[in-house]
């Protein structure tokens, strides 16, 4: 009987050590499995951030190019050369620009002026109306 319990106690003894090696293989496991993440979200990250310094550097490049391009552009587009924007077109297009402010003004006004909140007894008066239809 002593044998039997020695034996039972060898197999437990065995089935235990096996069971801590199982689990210390699932552990390193997912041990690499969270640092092979982890690296890869760090060199994404890297990445990112790498774009987006360049991003930034190309942007503040092309904005300190971008007012001798736009100058360059008008010189181009006027028939005068670019010497000089006449006065005459730029008042003609405030005067415009004005006139549409003005009628749009107005506009406004006869909108807010025709709008009414409907009284408490038209509403009653469309309700009833409505339900006898």
């Amino acid at each position: 009987m002593v044998a039997r319990f020695e034996a039972l106690e060898q197999s437990l003894n065995s089935q235990r050590t096996d069971e801590f090696k199982v689990v210390q293989r699932m552990n390193h496991l997912v041990l690499v499995v969270a640092g092979t993440f982890v690296a890869v979200v760090f060199i994404a990250l890297l990445f990112i951030s790498y774009f987006q310094w360049r991003v930034a550097s190309r942007l503040a490049e092309l904005s300190s190019v971008r007012p001798t391009l736009l100058t360059m552009a008008n010189s181009r587009a006027l028939p005068d050369g670019g010497q000089g924007v006449s006065s005459q077109a730029v008042e003609q297009a405030n005067a415009r620009l004005l006139g549409v402010v003005e009628q749009l003004q107005l506009r406004i006004f006869e909108l807010e002026k025709v709008a009414h909140v409907p009284m408490k007894e038209e509403v009653e008066a469309a309700a009833a109306s409505a339900g006898k239809t």
